[in-house]
């Protein structure tokens, strides 16, 4: 692995604004200064935009605490994800400590950038960040294969927030379905996706839900998530009632409670969430659905129930 650099509660959080830097461009400046050709990533960069941004403002507004250990992956709602964390600490003036750990250059990049700012100097200089290995994979400007996959799962670091992303995601039959465009991404997206920690969360935003792409990755599963977590979260964006993407959200939203009512039933995650959380364009709640909320539903039913039967007289 190769480490990139070496108290206090953030007081307040910036509004999404249009402070980000167009990652596009950096995206662009990278290829040229380095010959690399990151086409996949520079595509997506550039389509919608307001809802990575909705999805990366909450995640780094809401997750993300002083001296957090967090693990992040490719895909470009990650970039600006990490954009955002550095957003929040220039906004506020206040460094937060973080170790990051990544396959992602584009995160690595930011995270560069904002060490060597002059105007925010000193914010940055603990921060650490930690590339793993692994084979470059040129259109996802990320590092993947056999070897990137172990190093995500590594055992030296410990972190506590996980976050990763899909190129597609369904709910369909009460089953998590993720899917990746291209197949060496395989392994790492999985490791990601299973590796041990506290909080799992993948982020996507509402045009990759009830979608399938090039690639399943059979490894993921709702199980599979939560085995080794305490908390998985599923964050995405909740579309407007016009927008064509509406009906299709809210009908994974009905096949996402489909996997909760299994998930109910399987004593081992008894102790643990799984939820599935939908933001507008400001970043603000809008929906949610957990395991949590499904099992208070049932305590409250069987309660009520017990209720109702103590106050039965016999004929």
């Amino acid at each position: 692995m190769n480490q990139l650099g070496n108290n206090n509660n953030i007081a307040e959080t910036p509004a999404r604004s249009d402070s980000f830097r167009n990652i596009g461009n950096m995206v662009a400046e990278q290829d040229t200064e380095g010959g690399l050709s990151a086409s996949w990533v520079q595509h997506w960069t550039n389509e919608h935009k307001d809802l990575k941004h909705a999805l990366a403002h909450h995640a780094a507004t809401h997750l993300i605490d002083y001296g957090a250990v967090i693990q992040v992956g490719s895909g470009t709602t990650l970039n600006y994800f990490m954009e955002q964390v550095v957003e929040l600490q220039k906004v506020n003036n206040t460094p937060l400590d973080l170790m990051i750990l990544t396959t992602n250059l584009q995160v690595m990049g930011i995270g560069r950038d904002a060490k060597k700012d002059p105007q925010h100097k000193g914010i940055f200089d603990t921060m650490q960040i930690i590339l793993t290995g692994g084979a470059l994979q040129l259109s996802l400007h990320s590092l993947v294969g056999q070897y990137a996959a172990e190093a995500v799962r590594t055992d030296v670091v410990h972190p506590k927030l996980v976050f990763f992303g899909a190129a597609g995601l369904t709910f369909e039959g009460g089953r998590l379905g993720v899917s990746y465009q291209f197949e060496d991404e395989l392994t790492t997206q999985v490791s990601y996706a299973t590796r041990p920690t506290l909080h799992r969360i993948l982020l996507c935003d509402q045009t990759k839900l009830g979608s399938k792409v090039a690639w399943k990755a059979a490894g993921i599963t709702a199980e599979s998530m939560l085995t080794q977590a305490q908390k998985c979260t599923i964050i995405s964006t909740l579309p407007d009632e016009s927008d064509v993407d509406h009906k299709k959200v809210l009908h994974e939203v009905e096949e996402f409670e489909k996997l909760l009512e299994r998930l109910k039933q399987e004593k081992e995650f008894n102790e643990k969430d799984f939820s599935l959380r939908l933001v507008n364009s400001d970043g603000e709640v809008k929906l949610e659905r957990s395991l949590a909320e499904i099992r208070g539903r049932s305590a409250g039913y069987s309660v009520a129930k017990a209720s109702a039967t103590r106050h039965i007289k016999p004929a």
